[in-house]
């Protein structure tokens, strides 16, 4: 994925324009924060400087969709960009606020983990649909994939969350104490 963010970004300088480039990073940063959480399962290790850079680098990115959006021309090609900024803002804050407090449910590190990569696979769908579904809309041919994505990503989750909230905690062993009543 580092390789093709790498090439995306030297493509959009060279032939596609800021509008690309702000999207590479943050499709690439989906990629990496779905992977850098697996290092950061326990919530006392903390975020590292890796982590502070593509967050605040996905940040800066979404910031300039959205006045990409807002300072646009084309009222579809506007939506998409702040559509895709407020979302990737979204992601940014959820990752500043985990990293100075970071969630205490012993699952988190998961949701994030598939969130991420599952938002990065919807991701690499709308480049394909962007580029590929020519006969749609310029608006539905960007956010098709997103509207879907996001509404399975969400299923995906609430099933998991309800899931382990209804599991039975292992027992205790012969080595572990019991507390004392």
């Amino acid at each position: 994925m580092a390789g093709v963010a790498l090439s995306a970004t030297l493509l959009c300088w060279l032939r596609s324009g800021l509008f690309l480039f702000l999207v590479a990073i943050f499709s690439f940063y989906l990629a990496l924060t779905g992977y850098r959480v697996l290092r950061r399962k326990q919530p006392e290790i903390k975020a590292g400087a890796l982590d502070w850079c593509a967050t605040i680098a996905v940040v800066v990115a979404c910031v300039g969709l959205i006045a990409l959006g807002v300072f646009g021309e084309n009222g579809s090609q506007r939506w998409v960009r702040i559509i895709f900024g407020a979302v990737g803002l979204l992601l940014g804050g959820t990752d500043v606020r985990n990293f100075l407090s970071p969630p205490m449910d012993r699952h988190a590190w998961m949701y994030a983990h598939l969130v991420r990569f599952l938002s990065a696979y919807v991701a690499t769908v709308t480049a394909f649909s962007a580029v590929n579904f020519l006969f749609l809309p310029y608006f539905w041919r960007w956010l098709w994939p997103t509207m879907l994505g996001t509404v399975g990503i969400t299923i995906w989750r609430r099933h998991y969350v309800r899931k382990f909230a209804a599991e039975v905690p292992p027992p205790k062993t012969a080595l572990e104490p019991t507390p004392a009543p």
